[in-house]
């Protein structure tokens, strides 16, 4: 395949070629989506560690599974949702033995001026998201905000329908801004 293929060809033409047998074709969709399913799982489950297995497995059970692949489709949601079922499946069977958010809610011994940096960035607005919300509506705003999926993607991902989703993403904005101003006052306290 020529680099330039690789860049021109939509995701569903590769998929097509790669249920033709183009192991070069998938190994672009590979290429194309490991860094945002590795985000998406390291932020999905309760021990961003397992996202590299998942992901792995993500890759095989996709790649086994490529011929059942219907290319009118898109494929981004077609692969999230293999992916979001095993960590699913993950997260069963390492029940972890103390509160689900112990790693994000933690106290660290940061100084005042680390603390301060650390609630400015980005990787703050996320923690404290996943510390409020539970698994689905979570996972339906990542989808939404962090890989910018559209309400129909997400339901076919999460298995719930639109209207759940619109409903779970407006509470979630709801208890996300109530979690940030709590977290604004008491910071000026």
């Amino acid at each position: 395949m020529h680099a330039m293929a690789e860049i021109t060809e939509t995701d569903n033409e590769l998929a097509c070629r790669a249920q033709a047998g183009s192991l070069d074709c998938f190994e672009e969709l590979v290429r194309r989506y490991q860094v945002p399913l590795l985000r998406f799982l390291q932020r999905r489950g309760p021990n961003p560690h397992d996202a590299e297995d998942v992901i792995q497995d993500a890759f095989l059970r996709a790649y086994q599974s490529i011929g059942s692949y219907r290319v009118d489709q898109p494929f981004k949601p077609w692969l999230f949702t293999i992916a979001y079922r095993l960590s699913i499946d993950t997260a069963r069977r390492r029940r972890p033995t103390g509160p689900n958010f112990d790693e994000f809610t933690r106290d660290t011994d940061d100084t005042p001026l680390e603390h301060a940096s650390r609630n400015d960035s980005k990787e703050h607005l996320w923690q404290t998201v996943r510390s409020v919300l539970k698994d689905e509506p979570f996972t339906a705003v990542w989808l939404h905000y962090g890989e910018s999926m559209p309400t129909a993607e997400i339901a076919d991902i999460i298995g719930r329908s639109q209207d759940w989703v619109k409903t779970a993403l407006l509470r979630a904005r709801g208890k996300i801004k109530n979690a940030l101003e709590q977290n604004e006052r008491a910071s000026h306290e």
